[in-house]
């Protein structure tokens, strides 16, 4: 088949049309290697012509386990022969129904198909050694897009637990979600997400899952936590700039899910006394929908998700005190209150 241009592919997507994927439709190497991971606990295969794509995404994806036994995610990543002398550049993404394109340069690229679940990413031999920037602009989309677009409802949100309480945390960006939720982990509670959380479609209850391997902050939070002090920033497309560390070595409780029993909104910039108050429940359908993105034909079963939430209990955390806002955390678990 004659290779197709970005152009081209791009004029596909905004039709709505997608190549098929089961045919070679970008001429390259065999991808022979195959390998399957479980981002979220969903099975996800990936196809490559190198190993080293698997190394990147053992990064990513490898401490998780299987907990769904759903049609597997297919990914082909094929790597070209080709050298680059500086990094590419972020790449530009676009939605057209069923279809994310997302697009840097001639080489580097990558294209999902929502409703076939697979995708296709093309790299080259010298982005590889930009591992770090390579997984979170290209690598990273190849799984959670199919997942939230066919099995979970993503929510801006951190999720933590104790003696199988489960508190969902919203708030603004740069309310403190993650803060606050690595900083319960550390007092012994049970780590699942720091700002996204995925709401699990078809399951009974309010379970929710998260990659309770990895914790986000911002650079200000080695004045509360040590370990962060002196860490590299986190390559990230927007937004303000992040440090990412793996969970596994802290010794902290993890689990890859939970069910949620009450939703607290956080303010740290109230500036009054700690307190925890009864909120609205329209708040919650609100943030709940800013977050929402993907095809619109799923957006009605998101929406039945998210409705789904409103029967929880929703509370407002103002404090500005972290010790303290943890501790009324824990007496919401105990007391219900």
């Amino acid at each position: 088949m004659q290779q197709q241009t970005i152009q081209q592919i791009e004029d596909a997507c905004r039709r709505g049309e997608a190549p098929d994927f089961s045919r070679n439709f970008m001429e390259g190497p065999v991808l022979h290697l195959q390998r399957t991971f479980f981002p979220y606990g969903f099975p996800f295969e990936v196809h490559t012509n190198r190993e080293e794509v698997f190394a990147l995404v053992d990064e990513l994806w490898a401490p998780f386990e299987k907990q769904f036994d759903t049609e597997p995610i297919r990914a082909e990543v094929m790597v070209n022969e080709k050298q680059i002398s500086e990094f590419f550049p972020e790449p530009k993404h676009r939605l057209q129904g069923n279809i994310i394109i997302g697009i840097a340069d001639s080489d580097h690229h990558f294209l999902l198909d929502l409703n076939r679940q697979q995708s296709f990413a093309a790299l080259t031999s010298g982005s590889l050694a930009y591992g770090t920037m390579l997984r979170y602009f290209m690598l990273d989309h190849l799984a959670p897009s199919h997942i939230s677009a066919t099995y979970a409802t993503s929510v801006h949100a951190g999720f933590v637990s104790l003696n199988g309480c489960g508190i969902l945390l919203m708030g603004d960006s740069g309310a403190g979600k993650s803060t606050l939720s690595f900083a319960c982990a550390r007092a012994g509670w049970t780590y699942t997400a720091d700002d996204s959380a995925l709401l699990l479609g078809g399951e009974k209850g309010l379970k929710f899952a998260g990659n309770c391997h990895k914790v986000r902050l911002r650079p200000h939070a080695s004045e509360l936590f040590p370990e962060v002090e002196g860490l590299p920033l986190t390559p990230r497309g927007g937004g303000k700039p992040s440090i990412e560390l793996p969970t596994a070595p802290m010794n902290l409780r993890l689990a890859q899910s939970q069910e949620a029993h009450y939703i607290v909104f956080i303010n740290r910039s109230h500036g009054g006394p700690t307190q925890l108050l009864p909120y609205s429940k329209e708040v919650v359908r609100y943030s709940a929908r800013q977050f929402m993105c993907g095809p619109a034909h799923s957006k009605e079963r998101r929406y039945k998700d998210i409705e789904r939430l409103l029967d929880l209990d929703v509370f407002e955390l103002r404090y500005t005190d972290l010790n303290e806002g943890i501790a009324r955390l824990e007496a919401l678990v105990r007391n219900g209150s």
